[in-house]
This record gives C-alpha cells, sequence and structure tokens, in this order.
C-alpha cells in the first residue's frame, strides 16, 4: 500500500465556486434570498389551505358520500336535543310526570320545535306490546 493521496485537481469543484461567489457578494445572496422568501410566502399563502372539516376532505360525489346525505335529510343528525330522564317512585308516577312535562314544553312553540317522547305517544300505546318480554306481555293481560 502506499500513502500517495489523489492529485488535487488545479480547478476547484462547482461547489467550491459557488460558496466562494456566496462568500464574496454575500448582501447580494441575503437580499435575494430575503425576497425569495417573501414571494413564497405570498404564493404559500394565496395557494395553500387546510381544513379540519373531514367531511370536506372527501368528494361529495363519492356513492356512500351521496347515499350518508340522502340518509342525513331523511333523518337529520340529532345535534341540538335536550333529553330528560324522569324517575319517580314508581313507573305509573314516573309515566304521568313525563306526559304532563311533555305536554307543557310541548305547548312552548316559541322555544323548542318539537317535543318527542321515544318512550311513549300514539306509536308505543298502540304498538307496545310487539317489543315487551315475553314476561311483560303475560302480565297485561
Amino acid at each position: 500500500m502506499s500513502d500517495v493521496s489523489p492529485p488535487v485537481s488545479p480547478q476547484p469543484s462547482l461547489i467550491a465556486s459557488l460558496v466562494r461567489l456566496a462568500v464574496a457578494r454575500a448582501w447580494i445572496v441575503a437580499t435575494v434570498v430575503v425576497i425569495l422568501c417573501v414571494v413564497m410566502i405570498h404564493f404559500v399563502s394565496g395557494h395553500f389551505a387546510m381544513t379540519t372539516d373531514t367531511y370536506a376532505l372527501l368528494s361529495p360525489n363519492l356513492p356512500w358520500r351521496v347515499r350518508q346525505a340522502e340518509f342525513n335529510k331523511a333523518f337529520p343528525p340529532e345535534s341540538s336535543d335536550i333529553v330528560v330522564v324522569v324517575d319517580g317512585q314508581t313507573p305509573e308516577l314516573s309515566e304521568a310526570a313525563a306526559a304532563k312535562l311533555a305536554a307543557s314544553l310541548g305547548a312552548q312553540t316559541r322555544l323548542f320545535d318539537s317535543v318527542q317522547r321515544p318512550d311513549g305517544g300514539p306509536f308505543w300505546a298502540h304498538n307496545g306490546l310487539l317489543f315487551a318480554s315475553s314476561a311483560d306481555g303475560r302480565e297485561q293481560r
């Protein structure tokens, strides 16, 4: 093995030349960099947008999104509902209190768009036994 290193090229490399030029004209390079940064900030601020709305990230024309929109139109998501749980000493007292509360709130149409009882009303009065357990059905006879 020889300890002879390869000869050094008399011409400096392209990178060395660029570094030498940048050092020699530092104010010009700094000014050009600042101008390019300002131009890029202007471009990015006008063309880059980010949203955290997950509905805006996917096209509304996708088949499942179209079906979801139709479903939401038919059955609006419950976002502004107020849920009240009525508990009493007996089921009859709870039922009477819930009915009285629903009637009272339903009469205040200025404050409430609608008042619904998920456990009562005409549907459950007519079809309630269809959803009862077998033991509850026998008690109702």
